[in-house]
């Protein structure tokens, strides 16, 4: 057994107080075996209709906490092709297309030497979550961006955004890494995490296979800051073998750059 985690199969208050600081599924429930304790049945239909309220939510550019970053980040808004918020589940292949032109827009503004990190950020599949971890996640990986010397562009906030459009940001801004913030589609135990998702030089035709992605990111389960270490980790794999996707495994999070570890040379 691994030395750092306790021996603790004969006492089951010990294993069972393990199991929680390791995972908020629902594991060692007392109660009948066939259904669920009322305190834990209460709590699921809790969780279920927190989920349903974060698929729901509106991306609110408004938004006192979000609006504060926008114009500390000098942030470029653009919107996909999916016309209303209530389009927008009913057609996810329009969110994954640019507005025309918004895409000009872009493609305008980066007619210039192309970052080496292009960040962006998306209400996703719970615009709450985005809205309260985005920005935090953000400003964690434009400082480690900075620390490795990489140039990065302004944020760009997409509206209506399904992760494919990574695709048109890589062809708009030339970047040879594309970073999408996104609010991550919720479960049962949590309903404000946002979801990382990578891509090296994305273009037109590139699929899930081709993207690299970090998930589950809220400030319980850990900091923005290791969760940038872990996404800009990624993204110098992926420049050291020009590509991303599932060849890319992700390295160890104690060899990625911090301050007490060697940063790698910036890449060519």
């Amino acid at each position: 057994m691994n030395n750092d985690v306790p021996d603790v199969s004969n006492d089951e208050d010990k294993l069972r107080a393990l199991v929680r600081e390791h995972t908020p599924a629902r594991l060692f429930l007392n109660g009948s075996p066939t259904s669920y304790p009322t305190n834990t049945w209460l709590e699921l239909r809790a969780d279920h209709a927190a989920a349903r309220d974060a698929v729901t939510s509106k991306f609110d550019l408004s938004n006192e906490q979000l609006e504060e970053f926008l114009q500390r980040r000098n942030a470029v808004i653009v919107s996909t092709q999916v016309p209303s918020d209530e389009m927008y589940l009913a057609r996810p292949d329009l969110g994954r297309r640019l507005l025309t032109r918004d895409a000009e827009r872009l493609r305008t503004l980066y007619d210039v030497e192309p970052p080496v990190i292009q960040l962006s950020l998306a209400g996703g599949l719970s615009a709450s979550a985005a809205m309260t971890a985005g920005p935090g996640l953000v400003d964690a990986l434009f400082d480690a961006s900075l620390a490795l010397g990489w140039t990065t562009g302004p944020v760009i906030v997409v509206e209506r955004a399904r992760v494919g459009v990574l695709n048109d940001l890589g062809e708009c801004t030339k970047a040879q890494i594309v970073i999408l913030v996104i609010g991550e589609r919720p479960g049962l135990s949590h309903a404000d995490s946002v979801s990382a998702y990578l891509g090296y030089e994305p273009r037109t035709g590139h699929t899930d296979a081709n993207r690299n992605l970090v998930s589950g990111i809220n400030e319980r389960a850990t900091s923005y800051e290791m969760a940038a270490r872990r996404i800009l980790g990624i993204a110098q794999q992926a420049m050291m073998a020009g590509q991303s996707g599932w060849m890319i495994k992700e390295t160890p999070v104690a060899t990625l750059p911090s301050s007490e570890t060697r940063f790698l040379d910036r890449p060519e």
